[in-house]
């Protein structure tokens, strides 16, 4: 798979794919077009979202919400494909209610998608228990021009979201069979 490189790629056979790394917090997302192998990146973007003191607890979950769907619709009306990383499972009734989020979210795009695991995304890596640290390091080894949001010369933590949004991407791209982009475009349909 191409490192960020240009090449001469004739837009219709170009697929526009974004990865989504869905949270009610922090949800990360990646643009890129892909063609034959090889991927360029467009942009990364973080959408956060905070906690007000709002009674009941349900009218604070849907604003945020609303927010982060209101924030993805454009994104995703301009691209072909989603890969995004599907939560698992949850330690909490709170983190339940982001799994749910994320995942609501998600089904509300009328958009082929390939979901990808956690699990997915730290075999794509390499690391059996790997860190968000770890899928920041990876992608700046591997994409060095990757468009982390930084502080002066630091990456932040919050970056783990995009690392994580692009390494779904990846992960989506292997897991569909890295072939062509129109390949992967109608394997998510079977």
């Amino acid at each position: 798979m191409g490192n960020n490189k240009k090449t001469s790629q004739n837009p219709s056979q170009v697929v526009k794919i974004v990865g989504i790394d869905p949270a009610l917090r922090n949800t990360g997302v990646v643009s890129v077009d892909y063609f034959d192998n090889d991927i360029k990146i467009n942009y990364a973007r973080l959408i956060v979202t905070e906690s007000e003191k709002i009674k009941p607890k349900s009218i604070d979950d849907y604003k945020r919400i609303n927010f982060i769907y209101t924030n993805l619709k454009p994104i995703i009306d301009k691209h072909d494909l989603i890969i995004a990383e599907f939560p698992i499972g949850s330690q909490s009734s709170r983190a339940m209610v982001s799994y749910a989020a994320s995942i609501s979210m998600l089904a509300c795009f009328n958009k082929p998608i390939i979901p990808v695991t956690p699990n997915d995304i730290k075999t794509y890596i390499g690391i059996k228990n790997a860190s968000k640290s770890d899928s920041i390091k990876f992608v700046r080894q591997h994409y060095p021009d990757f468009p982390f949001i930084l502080n002066g010369n630091k990456i932040l933590n919050k970056n783990e979201h995009l690392a994580d949004a692009f390494i779904a991407l990846l992960a989506g791209i292997k897991k569909a069979g890295n072939g062509p982009a129109y390949q992967i475009y109608f394997d998510c349909f079977s």
